[in-house]
């Protein structure tokens, strides 16, 4: 089922906006606590939890900014 709604959302969105439904749709369930049962997910939550106000952080990577967007908020 999730399969085809990936390909659905593909189809009509192309790349640009896939990948734009795809990270915000992951931002909103990260922001409202969604994730926090799936096991997936448990390591961002943790990385989270390291990073303190006013702590730097170097991002380096070529996703769709996950971490990049959790951190900025600290």
């Amino acid at each position: 089922m999730i399969n085809t709604v990936k390909r659905l959302l593909f189809q009509f969105l192309k790349i640009d906006g896939y990948l734009t439904v795809v990270q915000k749709s992951y931002l909103a369930g990260f922001t409202f606590g969604l994730l926090k049962n799936n096991p997936s997910y448990q390591w961002h939550y943790f990385v989270q939890s390291l990073v303190k106000e006013g702590d730097h952080i170097l991002d380096i990577g070529a996703n769709l900014g996950y971490f990049t967007l959790q951190f900025a908020g600290k």
